[in-house]
């Protein structure tokens, strides 16, 4: 028969095995949720939190990708539509000019995003092969080399689909019209422009509110037109990448830009024009004066480990003064008081009575 003590010794031994077996089945179990819970990481575009394998990581790039797959796309996209060349779309990383390839795009954009891309990229690439013509076929996206020979002949004839244009109406790839038989190319060009004559007004109405609602990039050789619809004046052209402020043009980098001249190298129209600062001037030692207008001489300039370099200057109100040489105060004499004896503790005249000796008071013809 077990005693007290054994019993409850054993009640003890039963609970911390349970105690145990139960911490190890929930620790078992965070570490399964774990394993199964992908690790989350923010955009910084749109601040969600994405698995990391949504996170695309260009060839190029030597840093961590801080974008997720849809602002991927959308930057993409955006760079394709505003027609900057294939060459040219960059990393959307502020910091990273690592340029997007073809296979990065393949991997990471979505399909409608493929397609886009490689017409693009198709058309820069056979734009630099002489007499290549793209078929502007309703649903053909082929395209070939045409040489015109001695013939002179106009007529572009797709071997894919058998689609007849005319490219004399253009020099690009992509120029070229369906095959108007039976009309010149002068005629047809005249129609086409007297059809549309409409249009045509709407379009310079459109370039005039361009012209009006966007600036012109200032970097060599680009010209290229930009619109601001939010944020601060600090823009960047997306065709050259050449930082200017949008108000007055001034550039933010080089020797006299924004970077390093500040906000004085805006124009002095901008609202953001700041003048330089003054040069600095240095300043002189100025004659110091007592109360009464009496000029104290500077003191010299002692060396720190010298004990003289430790003295105090203290100041007498109203009649005495400190000496720069001297620790003592040195009384002045005041010419309304008679030359009497001087008091040994305080150094102030005194009468023959004793006491302290005052001017009398003036006269000035009252009772």
């Amino acid at each position: 028969m077990m005693t007290v003590d054994e019993s409850r010794h054993r009640k003890a031994i039963q609970d911390k095995k349970r105690r145990f077996r139960v911490e190890r089945r929930e620790r078992a179990k965070a570490e399964a949720e774990r394993e199964i819970r992908p690790e989350l990481r923010e955009c910084t575009v749109c601040a969600e939190d994405f698995p990391t394998m949504e996170f695309p990581q260009l060839a190029g790039c030597t840093h961590v990708a801080d974008i997720c797959r849809g602002c991927f796309n959308t930057w993409v996209d955006d760079q394709i539509k505003s027609g900057t060349l294939i060459a040219d779309i960059q990393c959307p990383e502020s910091d990273c000019v690592t340029a997007v390839s073809e296979p990065d795009v393949q991997q990471h954009a979505y399909p409608q995003f493929c397609d886009r891309y490689n017409r693009l990229s198709n058309i820069t690439r056979y734009s630099e092969i002489p007499g290549f013509r793209l078929c502007n076929g309703p649903s053909c996206s082929s395209g070939q080399i045409r040489d015109r020979g001695n013939t002179g002949n106009d007529i572009f004839r797709c071997t894919e689909c058998s689609f007849r244009m005319c490219v004399n109406h253009g020099n690009s790839i992509t120029d070229g019209v369906p095959m108007h038989d039976g009309e010149s190319c002068n005629a047809y060009d005249e129609r086409i422009a007297w059809q549309k004559l409409p249009t045509a007004a709407q379009e310079a109405a459109s370039r005039a509110v361009i012209d009006q609602d966007t600036v012109r990039c200032p970097g060599e050789g680009c010209r290229y037109s930009i619109q601001k619809n939010h944020g601060c004046d600090h823009m960047t052209c997306s065709r050259c990448r050449f930082q200017f402020c949008y108000i007055c043009s001034a550039a933010y980098g080089g020797r006299n830009g924004i970077h390093t001249q500040g906000n004085a190298a805006h124009e002095p129209s901008c609202r953001h024009y700041r003048p330089p600062p003054p040069p600095r001037q240095q300043l002189q030692p100025q004659q110091l004066l007592t109360p009464t207008n009496i000029p104290i001489p500077l003191p010299r300039r002692r060396s720190n480990h010298s004990p003289n370099s430790r003295r105090r200057l203290t100041w007498s109100w109203p009649t005495q003064f400190a000496s720069p040489r001297s620790r003592t105060f040195a009384p002045r004499q005041n010419p309304d008081l008679p030359n009497l004896p001087q008091d040994r503790r305080t150094k102030r005249p005194r009468g023959d009575n004793g006491d302290i000796a005052l001017p009398e008071p003036e006269n000035d013809g009252g009772e």
